[in-house]
């Protein structure tokens, strides 16, 4: 075979050979890709999958904790409350101690000034009770007085 022929043989077996090549590597890059697809689309789906759990699991969590929070929060404030009603309480028995006592030494006050008045107005009547006997007294006189000028002009009269 002469030369020409086998670079002519040559040439469209490289270019075969090429193009197989070519073939081949569009092929397996085809498949390469279809391949890394499915990879990516399995990790991803995966991935999505392990965050849903992930996010359940933190959900489920954080709702435990905000349950435990809310039932915390519950008792802190029942007791807070109970303790406040407790000062509250006693602050209001203290007031009531304290608002007795100023009462008792107001009453004892009053009791004092009532003694007093009850005193006065009893050496009044005994004043007036004097002056109702010094009166009648008097008024006794004035009357024997009357008489005895009315027995005189009486007296007078008939002479």
């Amino acid at each position: 075979m002469p030369e020409d022929a086998l670079d002519a043989r040559f040439a469209r077996l490289r270019q075969d050979l090429r193009q197989e090549l070519r073939q081949d590597i569009q092929a397996s890059a085809d498949r390469l890709r279809q391949d890394l697809r499915q990879d990516i689309q399995a990790s991803a789906d995966q991935l999505r999958q392990d965050l849903r759990q992930e996010i359940q699991a933190s959900a489920a969590e954080l709702r435990q904790d905000i349950q435990t929070s809310a039932a915390e929060l519950r008792q802190d404030f029942r007791e807070d409350i109970q303790a406040s009603a407790a000062n509250l309480r006693q602050e209001m028995q203290a007031s009531a101690v304290e608002t007795r006592r100023h009462f008792e030494v107001a009453a004892e006050g009053l009791r004092s000034e009532i003694q007093v008045v009850a005193e006065g107005l009893s050496m009044l009547d005994e004043k007036v009770e004097r002056f109702r006997d010094e009166v009648h007294q008097e008024f006794g006189k004035v009357d024997r007085r009357f008489l005895h000028l009315d027995a005189r002009i009486a007296v007078l009269e008939s002479r």
